[in-house]
């Protein structure tokens, strides 16, 4: 089983959209995946509400039951699960991070959340895990992205080489409880998150499976 944490100490970075996003992907492409919600504000869940499809599984959950929740995943066959968490909540992102064998840390391409992400960092860093950095909501135009990741580069951290663009079809798509995928399924957007996807199982592949904390 590989494991997933969706982490970021700042809001408004498109945290669970993203994990929704990624869910989303690697249960169409066959995979047995679950999303763990540890945010409070528990959107994943609301949205898994509104959702007409069985997959992929969203559990709504809390940091100290994480591991029970984990183990009850793997003795169902549990392939990928991926762990949303709430911003600003250190306790919440260093206990995710604890079971996960990578860490995903989304970020706008802009100076302000380039320089909040070291926090998270230094939570991973902690935690002994794999980081991979995503640029996530970026302009379509402009050198932000390069610029952005150049400057994350020099934090000594991977930046994944496929980036999102800012487009209203990952917002829209969650309203009826869709993703881009399904709402447009050869579109830009959803090039754009097969190829992130794909970054992302290569990693996961070099990472190995299983390697939650037992304890």
């Amino acid at each position: 089983m590989q494991i997933v944490a969706v982490v970021s100490q700042k809001g408004g970075v498109g945290k669970t959209t993203l994990a929704i996003h990624l869910a989303t992907l690697f249960s169409r492409a066959g995979k047995n995946t679950v999303l763990l919600d540890l945010d409070p504000q528990a959107s994943a869940s609301s949205w898994s509400d509104r959702r007409k499809e069985d997959i992929p599984v969203v559990i709504s959950t809390h940091a100290k039951r994480l591991l029970s929740e984990l183990d009850r995943v793997a003795q169902n066959d549990g392939e990928i699960v991926l762990i949303d968490t709430a911003p600003h909540s250190d306790p919440i992102a260093l206990e995710a991070m604890r079971h996960a064998n990578l860490v995903l840390i989304p970020t706008r391409p802009s100076i302000l959340d380039i320089d909040a992400i070291v926090s998270t960092l230094q939570l991973a860093k902690l935690a002994e895990k794999d980081v991979l950095v995503v640029l996530n909501a970026c302009p379509a135009r402009g050198q932000d992205p390069i610029e952005a990741t150049t400057a994350i580069t020099d934090l000594e951290v991977e930046v994944s080489h496929s980036s999102l663009t800012q487009r209203i079809g990952f917002a829209r798509s969650l309203l009826y409880g869709k993703t881009v995928l399904e709402m447009e399924p050869t579109g830009k957007a959803s090039i754009e998150l097969q190829a992130l996807g794909h970054h992302i199982n290569q990693k996961l592949q070099l990472l190995g499976e299983h390697n939650y904390v037992t304890e």
